[in-house]
């Protein structure tokens, strides 16, 4: 149960917002918190948080979104700092670190913050990290350290892995930093990183922080780089709809092999080589290649992929992207409503030029070189 004021007094929009909060973490990591919880909003001098697991007391600052991030970190500490105990001060990151990679998730969630929003206060804790090595104050170390950790974790694990993680440790029971630094949990490179990162003496004096700032940075590289790909997914998804097509699907050459990047309504990706199917024959020739009779085309592959995805292809359009003479990319285009025609074709040129697509495409598949096909 949880109450919410401000000035100790009962505030019901207020209550909603932070409901909606809660409600986000608990299905977050399929936790309940089964505390009664206070939560006031007061002019409180210092402008920091309180937090005694019974009574949280936040500021009121000019910064809504802040007070909001604020809110959210506290309540996680329900889950890191409490459920998950911490017994030795040196892990103090753990509880700070989860605490704000929740407000950071759920911000997400929650519509408050975008991808970029998060990118920003990411390189503000990196910024302030390096600022704070060796100066003794442990507690900034381990909030902004700590966040990085999470964060770098979630993109080494990958998203949902990560996730699901943090859910097996929170509903550990007697949960404690030790059962967070297990390491049959972690894959070898998430290992290293904790592992640099907790190796020290009196933590803000010789730690070992290189690790986690190269981790970090390409962690953060990696969140600079989603807003791109949610508006080529965006342009792409959106030439489905004006010519009335199904599904659509991208096509990345990764070394001699065209793999599905974007693969819509199928949770896997598919493969194929020059030549095979209706989008090899798109390589292979260089130009567009559709074909309105999918399932008795003896160049079609939909016959296979369609007894693997319980999917019924009927007509497919594929329109290879060529950068300078090879092809690096297919996209797509499954059962338009009518037939597929050359009209298609140029309107997809059209866009495409317009949208300045193909180079969105090379810029999206150097990333797909650079962290490998787990990347996405």
């Amino acid at each position: 149960m949880i109450e919410v004021r401000i000035n100790n007094q009962k505030d019901k929009k207020l209550y909603e917002k932070v409901q909606l909060y809660l409600n986000i973490i608990e299905s977050l990591y399929k936790i309940k918190i089964q505390e009664n919880i206070i939560i006031n909003y007061s002019n409180i001098e210092d402008k920091s948080a309180q937090n005694n697991f019974k009574r949280i007391e936040i500021p009121i600052l000019d910064d809504e979104r802040t007070m909001d991030w604020i809110t959210v970190h506290e309540i996680a500490h329900f889950l890191f700092g409490k459920q998950l105990q911490i017994k030795n001060d040196s892990n103090l990151w753990i509880a700070e670190g989860g605490a704000s990679f929740t407000a950071d998730i759920v911000l997400l969630i929650a519509a408050i913050d975008s991808i970029e929003d998060v990118y920003n206060e990411l390189k503000k804790s990196l910024l302030k990290f390096e600022v704070f090595l060796g100066t003794g104050n442990y507690y900034q170390l381990a909030l902004h350290g700590g966040r990085l950790v999470f964060h770098c974790l979630y993109y080494l694990e990958g998203g949902d892995t990560f996730i699901h993680i943090l859910q097996k440790i929170l509903t550990t029971s007697d949960c404690n930093e030790n059962t967070f630094l297990d390491i049959t949990l972690f894959n070898e490179e998430s290992i290293e990183l904790i592992n640099k990162f907790i190796q020290f003496d009196g933590f803000t004096k010789h730690i070992n922080n290189k690790n986690l700032l190269r981790k970090s940075k390409k962690c953060l590289e990696r969140f600079s780089f989603l807003p791109i790909q949610k508006h080529l997914y965006e342009c792409l998804a959106n030439i489905k709809v004006c010519l009335n097509s199904e599904r659509f699907s991208l096509f990345l050459l990764e070394n001699k092999v065209y793999r599905s990047i974007f693969n819509e309504g199928v949770g896997f990706s598919f493969y194929f080589s020059k030549g095979q199917g209706i989008c090899g024959q798109a390589v292979l020739n260089k130009k567009p290649v559709f074909t309105n009779s999918a399932k008795y085309d003896k160049r079609s592959l939909c016959r296979y992929r369609d007894s693997t995805t319980a999917y019924n292809t009927e007509s497919l359009l594929a329109y290879p992207v060529i950068q300078k003479g090879k092809v690096i990319a297919v996209y797509e285009l499954l059962n338009k409503t009518t037939d597929y025609n050359e009209s298609d074709i140029q309107y997809i040129k059209k866009i495409f030029h317009e949208e300045k697509i193909e180079k969105q495409i090379a810029f999206f598949r150097s990333k797909v070189s650079l962290y490998g096909k787990d990347f996405f």
